[in-house]
């Protein structure tokens, strides 16, 4: 099933860096997550790859001196590379597929504006209009104000056009931060909002004032009394 809007073969295609790690047996998995970190311009996966990549640097220093321990480096990079690369496919292609829309919303120009003037064969000189008179100042049209949610978002509780209404969010964004409430149960802020979605600082400024979260509940306390024997 598709999790983007531009179709399963364009997925396919982009997600064939997470294959790197398994047919590498390992060795190679800081290059995949280097270059995930690189074209999702997430910097935790940049911070994985230097972690595979002290590890891959640790499996060959220690080549000469305990093969048990190089071969438990290899292991343990093959199996955890493999299966963190899987787990971060989907965000990666959500990612993605959101810069790629911003850029090219940025390098469409905007279409020329063409102006028809008529011609009129009773053309006349261009009178100035008179000055107004100091009594009347001249009233300068109002400036609409650009549009924001009507009330305060709760992040706990909106759905989730409500929540890619907000500035600098979008529907890409609002899908996964419901997939993350869902998961997680709720955002203790809106700071933890823009951290789990990893928001910028200006764009988490003009949230704030629009949004807010509800206090997550409590998990159920047992009932009864516990009786020690």
């Amino acid at each position: 099933m598709a999790i983007t809007k531009r179709g399963l073969g364009w997925e396919l295609l982009q997600s064939a860096w997470v294959l790197v790690p398994p047919a590498s047996v390992g060795m190679l998995v800081w290059a995949a997550f280097l270059y995930a970190g690189i074209r999702a311009r997430h910097r935790p996966w940049l911070v994985a790859a230097a972690v595979y990549f002290l590890g891959f640097a640790s499996a060959l220093a220690l080549t000469d001196n305990s093969d048990n321990w190089t071969g438990l480096i290899v292991v343990a990079l093959w199996f955890v590379g493999t299966v963190h690369a899987f787990i971060v496919r989907p965000e990666f292609l959500i990612r993605l597929d959101a810069d790629l829309s911003a850029d090219a919303a940025r390098s469409s120009p905007a279409p020329p504006i063409r102006r028809i003037v008529p011609v009129d064969a009773t053309y006349a000189p261009f009178t100035p209009p008179a000055a107004p008179s100091p009594s009347a100042p001249p009233v300068s049209p109002p400036v609409p104000a650009a549009p924001q949610p009507s009330a305060p978002v709760d992040l706990n509780a909106a759905p989730e056009p409500a929540i890619a209404a907000l500035p600098g969010v979008g529907p890409i964004l609002a899908r996964r931060a419901v997939e993350l409430r869902d998961a997680r149960g709720g955002f203790a802020s809106v700071d933890d909002f823009a951290d789990a979605l990893d928001l910028k600082p200006h764009i988490l400024e003009r949230i704030r004032p629009l949004a807010f979260t509800t206090p997550r509940a409590a998990p159920p306390r047992p009932m009864g009394r516990r009786v020690d024997y």
